[in-house]
């Protein structure tokens, strides 16, 4: 396999390559397999990736699947779907449709119609998923947590079905869990619950239901 890297502006045709690095201006216009996929620059893929591990420091925009092992993004990843074990993001990240993976952290931005993970980890005050289905949630704000910031957030889960959660903050429509810890950022229009709940006396929740 050899090994394809772009400094200028070009396009990478399809096929197996082990390493793609892009720090030019470059263009996917057909399916890859890669041992590594490097995005310092700006890519646009029209195919589908397959990688080992999949790094985003620059710009890049996915048109078809990406499937890795582990994919990180410090720079704008925006994806169709992904499906890796872990997801690393400190930028900006935006899932049109569906991220499957194991082991989710994200301190940065991030957007996902849907989510599929064993444990997903958030450190961030500005994220969107529609639909999370994960085993264990985590969301947890470092440093000051001051009610001005939280008030000029986005930090929505519109449903969310697990088994434990524990949230600094969140907005949530529907929570479907077995235990819950809600501190005093934290607002949910209906929980339904079968184990162990602890809910802040400051959090807001509309309709508590034991099932």
């Amino acid at each position: 396999m050899n090994d394809y890297k772009m400094n200028g502006i070009g396009t990478i045709p399809k096929g197996t390559y082990k390493e793609v690095k892009i720090s030019g201006l470059g263009t996917i216009e057909g399916d890859i397999i890669c041992d590594s996929l490097i995005v310092e620059g700006s890519l646009k893929s029209k195919g589908k990736i397959e990688a080992k591990t999949i790094s985003v420091a620059g710009n890049a925009t996915f048109l078809f699947d990406v499937s890795a092992k582990d994919i990180s993004v410090s720079g704008r990843g925006v994806f169709t779907n992904i499906k890796s074990e872990t997801l690393d993001s400190t930028g900006t990240c935006t899932v049109y449709d569906t991220t499957n993976t194991t082991n989710i952290k994200i301190e940065g931005n991030y957007t996902c119609q849907n989510v599929k993970a064993t444990e997903i980890r958030i450190e961030s005050r500005s994220f969107f998923i529609k639909n999370l289905h994960a085993s264990k949630i985590n969301i947890k704000i470092n440093g000051l947590k001051l009610a001005f910031l939280d008030k000029l957030s986005n930090y929505t889960i519109e449903n969310i079905t697990c088994q434990d959660i524990e949230a600094d903050l969140l907005k949530c429509k529907n929570l479907i869990t077995t235990n819950a810890i809600l501190h005093k950022s934290c607002k949910v229009e209906v929980l339904k619950y079968k184990g162990d709940i602890k809910i802040h006396k400051d959090a807001k929740v509309d309709s508590i239901i034991e099932i």
